[in-house]
């Protein structure tokens, strides 16, 4: 086996295993109860945020901002960042499988969708948890905007292969005319 693909299988079995890991994290995460969940996200907030900006601008605690919609944010943005790895590393394993970039977007697609409905269907039986569509949406555009930096990635990076193999040849056809 050359070293080609021995550096490709090792890509490719990473990035499984890192969408495993993610998508583990993500189930945990949604099996939390209500009240379980809202305490993790209230910490962030108030070590985090409440830290990082009440050094700049005084905060007041009482806030229904403070209170309230911190929280929701940093959920939200939990659940676009968790979808946006699985769709970013979904992507890697399809482009690597395929070999196809345009046949990994709607592949990793589906899947991202259906992980993030089946995310949510699931959180109807939590404890204090309820199933939403709005959160299925904010999966989906993450895992989305992962699957399109993945997707970039995948393109430039043929581009340059494409290039450096035209490069190739026409060093091999400049060789063989100063060979003549």
């Amino acid at each position: 086996m050359d070293n080609f693909k021995i550096k490709r299988i090792a890509v490719l079995t990473f990035a499984v295993l890192i969408l495993f890991v993610i998508i583990l994290i993500t189930r945990v995460a949604s099996e939390q109860s209500g009240i379980r969940s809202n305490i993790a996200s209230g910490k962030i907030v108030k070590y985090s945020m409440e830290t990082m900006i009440n050094n700049d601008f005084p905060v007041n605690r009482e806030d229904t901002f403070w209170r309230i919609t911190a929280n929701v944010l940093v959920r939200k943005a939990a659940h676009f960042m968790e979808y946006l790895l699985i769709g970013l590393f979904l992507s890697v394993v399809f482009n690597f499988f395929t070999k196809k970039i345009w046949l990994s977007i709607p592949g990793a697609s589906m899947i991202c969708f259906a992980l993030a409905y089946l995310d949510e269907y699931r959180q109807q039986f939590v404890e204090g948890r309820e199933s939403a569509w709005f959160d299925v949406r904010i999966d989906t555009y993450g895992s989305l905007t992962g699957i399109l930096i993945a997707t970039i990635f995948f393109v430039i990076h043929n581009k340059f292969r494409q290039l450096k193999s035209e490069i190739r040849h026409l060093e091999e056809e400049l060789d063989k005319k100063n060979v003549s």
